[in-house]
């Protein structure tokens, strides 16, 4: 079946680069560290069997910086050829203190990359903040607004599953969820450059605001510092009720069946969760064949980096053949849900010369 293609502009995905701190956390350490010994296996319910996590000198803005060098190393542009950087990050940490939003991180970005032409903007959305920036970011170039921009990120968020070994206390505990978080950076650069050979299809997003209330940060009132309470059994139920709406109508709006995808690539939460969403795709999109990207058995949860950490991951391993058709399931507390439809092609991980610098020295 032939996609409908819009006229405008072509975007695409024209750069990646992600960073992982080297410290690896296992499911079974955060277990035997919690205060309260409960009988819960985190590994056998989501999948999870390690996260990394920041060393002492590294915090979100690290993060981000680290994956935006990997980005440029990656691409055709330099930091001065960029147009607009946007910062999608929930944390915002650059020390143990605080939560910066003023100065934004996107202008520390921009300084500290030497992107001097570009202009700057952050953004949050949960878990979809990445993607709302891809989003953002794809209208602006299909406008002719910019010609090309870099979404980036860095989720510092094991905090609160330090938070959540301290004060979970039954095996149902609205905290559970943090149990499942991994600290990551990622960023991407999209221009105008796009062609049948590589290009953004479409990007649909929905909202249920209503169901706010089921996943929210606050400090805590236990112990010093940030937590995380979800229901998340809720808001997957919510968000799987919902989805099968926006299937149909993605597949009347572009002419799209399920056949014409070669992977989905979905929210890394829970293998179970991700395997029903595939199903739920399969039934819906009329698919056979659509194969699900994870790493969440290595990374867990990283928040808005997660989709594109295991889209570098596995492009890293040369596991995505030049070419592949992927179509992105956007899922994040808010609730918001939703759909990325792209072509990936050029899409490549330079391999590091021997001269260069490793990127946890790009920390610094």
């Amino acid at each position: 079946m032939e996609m409908q293609i819009r006229n405008e502009n072509r975007v695409r995905f024209e750069s990646i680069g992600a960073y992982v701190p080297e410290k690896i956390v296992s499911s079974e350490d955060l277990i035997n560290r919690m205060k309260m010994k409960i009988d819960v296996d985190v590994e056998r319910i989501t999948g999870i069997k390690y996260r990394r996590c920041v060393s002492p000198s590294e915090k979100s803005f690290n993060l981000a910086l680290n994956a935006a060098h990997e980005c440029l190393r990656n691409s055709r542009y330099t930091a001065v050829d960029i147009d607009v950087i946007i910062y999608t990050s929930i944390t915002r940490s650059v020390d143990d203190k605080m939560l910066q939003y003023d100065p934004a991180m996107s202008q520390m970005i921009k300084k500290a990359i030497g992107a001097d032409r570009a202009f700057e903007f952050d953004i949050v959305n949960a878990c979809a903040g990445m993607l709302s920036g891809v989003y953002i970011l794809e209208s602006m170039i299909r406008s002719g607004a910019v010609k090309n921009g870099m979404v980036v990120s860095g989720e510092y968020i094991t905090t609160i599953a330090d938070r959540a070994v301290d004060e979970i206390s039954e095996p149902l505990d609205p905290q559970f969820a943090s149990l499942t978080v991994g600290d990551a950076g990622a960023a991407v650069i999209l221009d105008g450059d796009g062609d049948d050979s590589a290009c953004i299809d479409f990007i649909e997003f929905a909202t249920a605001a209503e169901f706010s209330e089921l996943a929210y940060g606050l400090p805590s009132e236990k112990t010093a510092g940030l937590q995380m309470v979800a229901d998340s059994k809720a808001i997957h139920m919510e968000v799987l009720g919902r989805v099968v709406p926006l299937l149909q109508a993605i597949r009347e709006k572009y002419n799209v069946d399920g056949d014409d995808y070669d992977y989905v690539l979905p929210h890394q939460t829970a293998l179970k969760i991700m395997e029903v969403g595939r199903q739920i795709l399969a039934q819906h999109f009329r698919t056979t064949r659509v194969a699900t990207l994870t790493r969440i058995q290595d990374f867990g949860n990283t928040a808005s980096t997660s989709h594109f950490l295991v889209l570098y991951d596995h492009l890293k391993e040369k596991n995505i053949p030049d070419g592949s058709k992927i179509i992105f399931f956007v899922f994040a507390s808010g609730i918001q849900f939703g759909f990325l439809s792209t072509k990936i092609g050029g899409l490549k991980i330079k391999e590091l010369e021997n001269d260069e610098l490793e990127l946890t020295e790009w920390a610094s």
